[in-house]
């Protein structure tokens, strides 16, 4: 298909008429105008302007793009930055399945590739068969560099599948290292399955425990036995005399890191500073949550009299991880004024699995 155009292109082409010329589909238009034509100092100053239009399938006109240099089939362009009437080349390139690639500079290779094709990406070079993500180094480089917040709750690693059934890497934000669990306890924690585990302690070295765990225990008394009450009192925990790295201890509070099944015990002695005949009862509280609660079966009491006067009580207790205990006194009968012994107040955990 061709159109026939007579003397009204002629003056646009600069061409002598009357003329007939004969136009085909892509084929290149050059058009030449006067832009700026004035005497001045009795001299003609003419500026022309020539454009270049090539014609659709449809014989409609449009304008052609020039880019200096000439570009680079699939690569995206962006303006040149100095006359801001030219394109250049970004050295982006984009392929007709989406597959973006970033370029390098020097001997190193692509910068960073998109593949939307295979599901992949990949930094300096290709990406690796198989795998989402490729990050290469080469020489004296270094490969990956991260830095994460130091806050309690967040976590710098952390792989698991994609059901979230397997654990394979754990990181806290102090350091401690998990592989195949979420609750790492020593510097390096390798759990195989429950109650077995490999333990690097950087204190104590390497441990190899079947069906048991290292260093699981932590006892907590009050060593100042300072206290007086004639209400309700959270029993002073200030001393560690065996402490586990699973376990805290701050503002008589301990928190338990791990979860598992333990050993909880508890103890008090109590003196009469004034007063009457009295009873104390003690309660092992702990804040799974937000919330301290009393722990089911684990209250005790003690008559207070003119002779000291304790108790003690030991119960088996399913943790959570993070869950926080402390011990509460109250005088609920008699007017005397209680007292605690100093040495004698205790609270011991023991995991069991």
């Amino acid at each position: 298909m061709s159109v026939r155009i007579t003397s009204l292109v002629n003056y646009l082409l600069n061409v002598p008429g009357p003329i007939e010329t004969i136009f085909k589909p892509r084929q290149v238009l050059t058009f030449q105008y006067v832009e700026y034509d004035e005497v001045i100092n009795d001299e003609r100053i003419v500026e022309l302007i020539q454009q270049e239009r090539i014609l659709t399938e449809d014989l409609e006109s449009q304008q052609i793009v020039k880019a200096s240099p000439p570009s680079i089939d699939n690569m995206l362009t962006r303006w040149d930055g100095v006359g801001g009437n030219r394109l250049q080349d970004s050295g982006i390139v984009v392929e007709d399945n989406g597959k973006t690639t970033f370029p390098g500079s020097g001997a190193i290779p692509d910068l960073f590739t998109i593949d939307p094709t295979a599901n992949q990406w990949a930094s300096r070079g290709a990406p690796e068969p198989g795998y989402v993500a490729t990050i290469r180094g080469s020489g004296t480089e270094n490969g990956l560099f991260l830095k994460a917040a130091d806050n309690p709750g967040t976590y710098p690693i952390h792989i698991e599948d994609d059901p979230s059934t397997t654990q394979f890497l754990h990181m806290e934000h102090d350091g401690l290292l998990g592989l195949g669990t979420v609750n790492p306890h020593y510097g390096i924690d390798l759990a195989r399955d429950a109650g077995n585990s490999c333990c690097i302690n950087t204190a104590k070295g390497l441990f190899l425990i079947e069906g048991e765990r290292a260093n699981d225990a932590v006892s907590v008394y009050d060593r100042a036995g300072s206290q007086t009450f004639t209400g309700t009192v959270t029993m002073n925990l200030d001393t560690t005399s065996i402490i586990g790295n699973l376990y805290t201890l701050a503002s008589d509070i301990v928190t338990v890191r791990t979860a598992g099944r333990y050993l909880i015990s508890y103890g008090f002695v109590t003196r009469l500073v004034s007063g009457g005949i009295s009873c104390v009862e003690g309660d092992l509280q702990s804040a799974p949550g937000a919330l301290f609660l009393d722990v089911r079966g684990a209250k005790t009491r003690s008559w207070v009299y003119y002779a000291n006067s304790g108790a003690s009580l030991s119960i088996v207790k399913d943790v959570v991880a993070r869950e926080r205990f402390r011990v509460q006194l109250s005088r609920v009968y008699g007017s005397a004024t209680c007292g605690l012994i100093a040495n004698a107040g205790f609270l011991l955990f023991v995991r069991l699995s």
